[in-house]
């Protein structure tokens, strides 16, 4: 779900909703795109660590899914909101960055809408890698008859929808 902007009194609207929940405009006949930006990388000050190893993944996947290739940007096609967390993380791990408006982009970019939710994004809800859901659970690992009770105190994530299972 996103929020498009009311054409009648401005205020913030779900792209749901038939008609403005502030005025009663209706909202059907409304372009329901909200404004995409992209996150650009300043100059060659750069972040290090770990915090350089999910970036690249970000560039990459970014790449991937937008097919752009210039190295300064990071992420193409996302709401302002998905672009303040980007810029965010970017900055607590001292590199320097900056939010564009994003005029080559058609539509919202998905993919990396979804990897900065489930990398950056702290208050969004536990996502399984594999298939995307929220159907979570979280408990410990059990005890097995080849290696007894090593690693049981170990936390394991499993998704109820496909099953998968991985470490928080």
């Amino acid at each position: 779900m996103a929020l498009i902007k009311c054409p009648e009194c401005g205020a913030q609207v779900s792209d749901k909703a038939s008609c403005c929940i502030h005025c009663g405009y209706p909202l059907q006949d409304v372009d329901k795109t909200p404004d995409l930006y992209y996150v650009r990388r300043i100059d060659d000050k750069w972040v290090l660590g770990k915090a350089r190893t999910l970036l690249s993944q970000t560039y990459i996947k970014n790449k991937n899914a937008s097919g752009n290739s210039d190295y300064s940007i990071i992420a193409l096609g996302i709401t302002k909101d998905r672009a303040e967390m980007l810029l965010d993380f970017i900055t607590k791990n001292r590199g320097e960055a900056e939010i564009l408006p994003d005029d080559r982009s058609q539509s919202i970019n998905q993919s990396m809408m979804d990897f900065i939710d489930i990398n950056f994004n702290k208050n969004a809800p536990v996502m399984c890698p594999r298939c995307k859901s929220t159907q979570i659970t979280t408990g410990q690992k059990g005890f097995s008859l080849l290696t007894g009770f090593i690693g049981s105190n170990k936390t394991i994530n499993r998704c109820a929808k496909c099953g998968y299972t991985w470490q928080p």
